[in-house]
């Protein structure tokens, strides 16, 4: 039986889901995580924000959905100087 990749939290406005974007993480397939909200007075869910290995650039990035109506990423960040290879460059 394989492990559920995913879990819940929960805040006043409802809970925030946080799962695996695929069943298995290959790097080419851009692996990471997602994070909703799922309304407390609802059972829709509302992406905002994905945690991910971008395999084009080789990067973390994560995307925010700053407006609950879409899903374009209203805000893009690159992380930096995450290893010490990039620390000493």
């Amino acid at each position: 039986m394989e492990m559920e990749r995913s879990f819940e939290v929960n805040t006043p406005l409802g809970k925030l889901k946080v799962y695996a974007k695929q069943e298995d993480d290959v790097p080419e397939n851009f692996p990471g995580v997602y994070i909703d909200l799922i309304p407390a007075d609802s059972n829709d869910t509302i992406l905002l924000t994905c945690v991910e290995y971008e395999s084009t650039k080789q990067v973390i990035q994560t995307c925010v959905y700053g407006d609950g109506l879409t899903d374009e990423p209203t805000n893009v960040v690159e992380h930096q100087n995450l290893t010490e290879e990039e620390d000493n460059l």
